[in-house]
């Protein structure tokens, strides 16, 4: 769930030995995730702009929480990453949890357990990269998302903005040195 950040030093207190893997997607990718899931519950995720500042929030969020917990309780998985390599990823992911490797990791569409999160249908499908620069489909109409979170953007994706036509004013993380 988006607000599971949160928790992190609860959740090392009550589980010592807990592990976290921190899912980072491409920011705009992430922002219209959230848009277009429909939460019901969380009221932020329907306005641009208050998407822009709970994606700013959640990351000061976890740059707190990794400048306080054991470098080693959690793990950065950058979302693209599998998507290209998912074998290699994989077995990063599972080493960090103490787990044994086992093949049947990579075979997860055909995995018959009950799921129970808004990404139901995702996790019945093979590995697929048509999420990845969704937020291109887009672009011209993410200008308050984008110069919301800002400080995030990748060059790359700021020229893709400015190309169809949404200026991208940059910030500067305001808690950075």
């Amino acid at each position: 769930m988006p607000e599971n950040y949160f928790h992190l030093g609860f959740i090392s207190m009550l589980f010592p030995n807990a592990r976290f893997i921190h899912a980072i997607r491409d920011p705009l990718d992430t922002c219209i995730s959230c848009y277009f899931q429909s939460f019901t519950h969380i009221g932020w995720s329907y306005d641009m702009k208050w998407i822009a500042r709970r994606y700013m929030f959640y990351r000061q969020v976890m740059d707190f929480w990794k400048s306080v917990l054991p470098a080693e309780k959690i793990l950065d998985i950058h979302y693209e990453q599998p998507v290209e390599n998912p074998e290699p990823e994989s077995q990063r992911l599972i080493s960090h949890c103490g787990l044994e490797w086992e093949p049947e990791c990579l075979d997860h569409a055909n995995d018959s357990r009950a799921v129970a999160t808004a990404s139901l249908w995702q996790v019945r499908q093979p590995i697929y990269k048509s999420s990845v620069k969704r937020w291109h489909r887009y672009a011209t109409h993410l200008a308050d998302l984008a110069n919301g979170i800002a400080p995030y953007l990748e060059k790359e994706d700021i020229e893709f903005l400015k190309s169809n036509g949404v200026t991208v004013k940059p910030k500067r993380r305001w808690w950075s040195k």
